[in-house]
């Protein structure tokens, strides 16, 4: 779920920078150079990577920002574990610094490859609500260009004189993600040649259920009992709708270090009968037994 979180302007700010378009247009519109920082940080597998830190070094020269590069060594080098990879760094230099919140540069049309990739992979009503800003060990990640489409940044960035580098893979289909934006979305524009504004508003509708769905849920979730390995759900929590329901057990989930990957749908429809017929039910690690939830 995207959180309510609301841009620190007048407080020092981590910048994730790779040089990109999105990165430049970013710094350029939210940084103040005499506060933030930028990260850029370098995984060494492309051949371009070099020239990506230089341009970011030179960038922040130019505008007066401090930059800070790290070097962060992949052992698989997938899109997965890099992505993961970068928000473990920007997360520790961002505690290092003492710095409450992160800028990344998600545009929209970040947010509907996304979306268009979560749902025909299967997924909930999470997973169709775009990328929204998430707050993630205590620090903030908040992403100020999400409304904003990749064109809109490029046409910006040309009309100021503003250079940015290219990540040539990109253009390669051996991403999922970029056969949508490759091969998918000139397919989808051709037909909507508006469809990134059509989109965005069924996005917003789908984050205003999803908010009502988090609030509801978190009223049962602050009534949880937690001891050790085993908690005792609100006897309320049986009036609701399933997907509360199924929303307050994905939170036990992580309450008790059990992955949500590994429960699914049908699971999680066990799991719900289980709790309202006051029944047993096995699931992996995990146990339900009326209110009770354990992981074993």
């Amino acid at each position: 779920m995207a959180k309510k979180i609301t841009f620190r302007k007048n407080e020092r700010k981590v910048i994730a920078f790779s040089g990109g378009s999105d990165s430049v247009y970013l710094a350029l519109k939210f940084g103040n150079p005499k506060k933030d920082v930028l990260v850029h940080i370098n995984h060494n597998i492309r051949k371009t990577a070099k020239r990506d830190e230089e341009f970011a070094v030179s960038f922040a020269k130019r505008y007066g920002f401090k930059v800070i590069v790290l070097q962060v060594f992949p052992k698989f080098a997938t899109e997965e574990e890099c992505r993961d990879l970068r928000y473990e760094a920007l997360i520790k230099t961002a505690k290092e610094l003492k710095v409450k919140q992160i800028l990344t540069g998600h545009n929209l049309n970040d947010t509907i490859e996304t979306t268009i990739f979560n749902m025909f992979r299967g997924t909930s009503i999470n997973g169709l609500s775009g990328i929204g800003n998430i707050i993630r060990d205590g620090i903030e990640i908040f992403r100020p260009i999400g409304q904003v489409t990749k064109t809109e940044i490029k046409c910006h960035l040309i009309s100021v004189g503003q250079e940015w580098v290219e990540d040539e893979t990109n253009q390669a289909n051996d991403y999922t993600r970029n056969e949508i934006r490759n091969e998918l979305i000139p397919v989808i524009r051709n037909i909507f040649p508006n469809f990134e504004q059509t989109f965005n508003k069924t996005i917003t509708s789908l984050n205003e259920t999803n908010d009502y769905i988090e609030k509801r849920s978190e009223s049962h979730i602050k009534k949880i009992r937690q001891a050790n390995n085993e908690l005792y759900l609100p006897y309320s929590l049986l009036t609701e709708d399933n997907i509360v329901i199924g929303r307050v057990l994905s939170k036990c989930f992580d309450m008790l270090g059990v992955g949500r990957k590994s429960v699914n749908r049908e699971n999680m429809l066990l799991l719900i009968n289980g709790l309202k017929d006051n029944s047993e039910v096995n699931i992996g690690q995990l146990r339900l037994n009326g209110l009770f939830v354990k992981k074993v």
